[in-house]
């Protein structure tokens, strides 16, 4: 499938009269279907369900799930996480057409790891959280490599990516943190900007 792509490979060697080649995995197409393992644990009330899976179609799906699991009938809310380590323009676009209150998106961008790795380190900071609360910016978000410098991204696009339904994550003093935790939900049902669902606390 596509999370297949996401698999960083390098190589290194000593040997002085030796070249190497790396050809990252391409061509995976489609990844496997979340919506039947969702609709089997409909019957069960989670708080956090946390996605491998950041393409639109399982996106798409995740959504469907959080938005009927949480009308007033079923009244088991709860939200859904993933992972982003692409560009800032890619990772808008999706979550813009997600526009949720109920799933929020961690973009790290230029991670090693793949974007599943980023969806269950941030998500279990979000589930670790006993206190509704307490906003989680700043908290470190654990088991995520630090990012080269050249994949920092600038301040105007972490400022952007809030205003877009982003969360990006930082690195600071060597640990990766959370800078601010929001959802995907930014625009109403008139397409005005609306930041009543903004903040993920």
């Amino acid at each position: 499938g596509e999370i297949g792509n996401e698999l960083m490979l390098s190589a290194k060697h000593t040997a002085g009269t030796l070249s190497l080649t790396v050809t990252a995995f391409s061509g995976g197409q489609r990844n496997a279907q979340i919506a039947p393992a969702l609709a089997s644990v409909a019957g069960k009330h989670y708080n956090v369900i946390i996605s491998p899976f950041s393409d639109e179609e399982n996106a798409t799906a995740l959504r469907q799930h959080l938005e009927l699991m949480s009308d007033p009938i079923e009244d088991k809310a709860g939200i859904g996480v993933m992972g982003w380590r692409g560009t800032f323009a890619t990772g808008t676009t999706l979550s813009s057409r997600l526009n949720s209150e109920r799933i929020s998106i961690a973009w790290y961008k230029g991670c090693t790891e793949t974007n599943a790795m980023i969806a269950a380190g941030y998500g279990a900071v979000i589930a670790g959280e006993e206190d509704p609360a307490k906003p989680l910016n700043t908290l470190e978000v654990k088991g995520l490599s630090l990012v080269d410098d050249s994949q920092k991204p600038l301040f105007s696009e972490v400022n952007q990516a809030l205003f877009n339904g982003l969360s990006p994550l930082e690195v600071v003093v060597n640990r990766v943190q959370i800078s601010r935790a929001i959802t995907t939900y930014t625009k109403s049902v008139t397409n005005t900007d609306d930041p009543s669902y903004l903040d993920l606390t």
